[in-house]
């Protein structure tokens, strides 16, 4: 019988045993939980990160919907534009909620809000332009009757 020499792994190397489970040296696994303890704080942070983006691009729509409301015109706003990023921010909404990440659901819920405000404002005075008579930029003299190419002087 032949005789198979082992040596003793050397430090950062990983043991297979009998049955392919993996083992590292004790000496190499603190700075594995130091790694991980650090991987976790970054999660961490970046979860808390995506939660105040998504609220801060959320409320980047108040500016268009206030405007609206002041200018109580629509005209210069792309509702379809909208329509479309609400489609968007509703799919990774139900996203977010499937894999169970909350800094994406707030986010998102954040955003939805922010353009259903904008397209609510936009239908809404675009409805009452809509519905508005035409105005016309010249005083019209209702005394005479229009002559066949439309025009009433005289």
């Amino acid at each position: 019988m032949a005789m198979v020499e082992t040596s003793r792994p050397q430090s950062g190397q990983v043991t297979t045993g009998i049955g392919g489970d993996c083992s590292v040296r004790r000496a190499d696994a603190i700075p594995i939980r130091r790694i991980v303890r650090g991987m976790a704080l970054f999660d961490s942070l970046l979860a808390w990160l995506v939660s105040v983006v998504g609220v801060a691009t959320g409320a980047a729509y108040i500016p268009q919907a206030l405007r609206i409301w002041k200018r109580r015109s629509s005209d210069d706003v792309s509702i379809l534009t909208y329509a479309l990023f609400l489609g968007g921010q509703i799919v990774y909404l139900v996203y977010g909620i499937r894999i169970r990440q909350w800094p994406l659901i707030v986010g998102m819920g954040a955003n939805i809000v922010g353009s259903v405000a904008v397209i609510f404002s936009a239908l809404r005075f675009r409805a009452s332009t809509i519905s508005a008579p035409p105005q016309s930029s010249t005083p019209v003299d209702e005394g005479r009757e229009p002559r066949a190419d439309g025009d009433r002087t005289g």
